[in-house]
């Protein structure tokens, strides 16, 4: 199966039902997930020259995790602000070192354009 010749359009219903189906089993746990992760990006948006405190966070994030996310984000089930925080830390950027999280395995171009379509969806 190869997505990546679909408009994004067609990719993000696909996102769409890939993130229902995970979430319909760990809703418990992604809520909560997502809460926390998103008062710990607001409190290190608040001190962005402290980028000791972003790098710890970062690294501390796993590629499945940097996953969910990013097909929370693909799915558009975020909301704007979250998005560009997302974006603005550049949370997701070294994702594609583990491709194989995703649907067709893209390659390094069609990763980075598939993140930048997904951010872009929130403008």
């Amino acid at each position: 199966m190869f997505i990546f010749i679909i408009l994004f359009n067609g990719r993000q219903d696909i996102y769409s039902r890939a993130y229902s189906e995970v979430y319909k089993k760990n809703s418990v746990f992604l809520d909560n997930y997502f809460n926390g992760i998103v008062h710990i990006m607001k409190v290190l948006n608040s001190i962005s020259k402290d980028t000791f405190h972003l790098d710890y966070f970062k690294t501390n994030i796993s590629n499945t995790e940097k996953s969910i996310i990013f097909y929370n984000i693909a799915a558009k089930e975020s909301s704007q602000e979250i998005a560009l925080l997302l974006e603005n830390m550049q949370l997701l950027n070294n994702l594609y070192n583990n491709n194989s999280f995703f649907i067709d395995a893209p390659g390094y171009d069609e990763f980075q354009e598939e993140l930048s379509a997904s951010f872009k969806q929130y403008y």
